[in-house]
């Protein structure tokens, strides 16, 4: 009897010793391992399924930086999402507080230089959100800001999501699903570290990006026409042509709007922007050198214009700037720039329910 007990203890040793094998021989443990590191992600805000639907894989590694939950002593929460090394396809996530904010214009792939920044396009459904993008060489790397308003303290919970793949950013499906991250693991986020925020409805579209840069005459619409970012700005015989962004999804922290002259090339023209919660704090903290002062000025020193508006929430201040794309272009009349910059600033201020626009 003790004989057979021996040997069924041997037999099961040895099956057991052989799915051992199997299992970190084939890759099943290291498979197993990954999982729980994008489960784990970002202290656990993000969403296994959003990622591979983003990434468009099931194989996914996760990395974190900062080992302990986003607080009053923490800084920045990163973590990086990769199928195999990450070259191909990554997605990179930075979660900060308002308050303790590092970079918000860099971090967007919002160059500092206001001349060069990307145009931002709204998230939509009730979030304060925006996408971009720009081609780095055959890559198509994406951009999405959620910031998310504390109910109960005075601050708010800013998301940054950098992805690339091999999908481009015109595909409707892979705006969405980049959206879908962002706003689902900023909410869950604000939810793990104490942030009372209202969150917005399930992203199902977002409109088209906004490439200034490869805009054309076809791309601009007459001041009459213009229905978003533009609507409400007047036009001149220099700029008889509009390029704009949709206004019928407020809430995004950065709209642009371009004043085009006749031959409909953006880059000719004049650029209006509005700021709202970190990114007026950055414009209004930040010089183009990068240093950082208490002061009022803007990131540059040569807008055409400048105005601010009261907002609700605490810091309180919106900034809005115009500025020329060219120094060669002729500067516009000082009262077309201020009525081109107050027309701007009070729509945007309005739909953000802000109020006393003044220029600066």
């Amino acid at each position: 009897m003790r004989s057979k007990l021996i040997k069924s203890a041997g037999a099961l040793i040895a099956v057991l010793a052989v799915a051992a094998g199997w299992f970190f021989g084939s890759g099943t443990y290291d498979r197993w391992q990954d999982a729980r590191g994008v489960e784990a992600a970002c202290d656990g805000a993000v969403d296994p399924g959003e990622a591979r639907a983003l990434l468009g894989d099931e194989h996914l590694k996760a990395r974190t930086r900062h080992g302990t939950p986003i607080g009053s002593k923490t800084k920045r929460w990163t973590c990086w999402i990769d199928v195999d090394d990450g070259y191909h396809k990554r997605t990179v996530i930075n979660l900060e507080w308002r308050s303790r904010a590092w970079a918000p214009h860099i971090e967007a792939d919002r160059d500092t230089d206001n001349y060069q920044a990307w145009g931002s396009s709204p998230i939509g459904s009730g979030w304060s959100g925006m996408l971009n993008h720009h081609l780095d060489g055959d890559r198509d790397e994406g951009h999405a800001i959620v910031t998310l308003a504390c109910r109960n303290k005075p601050d708010s919970l800013t998301l940054y999501a950098t992805n690339w793949t091999d999908r481009s950013y015109r595909e409707p499906s892979h705006r969405a699903n980049l959206a879908r991250l962002a706003t689902g693991t900023a909410h869950r986020a604000a939810e793990k570290w104490g942030c009372d925020a209202k969150p917005g409805k399930p992203v199902r579209s977002v409109p088209p990006l906004f490439d200034w840069q490869d805009a054309r005459r076809k791309d601009t619409v007459a001041p009459a026409a213009a229905t978003g970012t533009c609507r409400g700005v007047p036009g001149s015989r220099t700029y008889p042509r509009m390029l704009e962004t949709t206004a019928t999804a407020p809430g995004s922290p950065i709209e642009d709007c371009f004043l085009v002259p006749a031959s409909g090339r953006p880059d000719e023209g004049l650029r209006l922007s509005s700021f709202y919660g970190t990114f007026a704090d950055d414009q209004r903290r930040l010089t183009s050198t990068g240093r950082e002062y208490e002061s009022t000025d803007p990131l540059q020193t040569s807008f055409e214009a400048r105005a601010e508006a009261t907002c609700p929430g605490r810091p309180s201040t919106a900034v809005y700037t115009l500025s020329r794309l060219l120094d060669t272009t002729a500067k516009p009349p000082r009262a077309f720039l201020r009525d081109a910059l107050t027309a701007f600033a009070e729509r945007s201020a309005k739909l953000h329910g802000c109020t006393d626009v003044r220029l600066r």
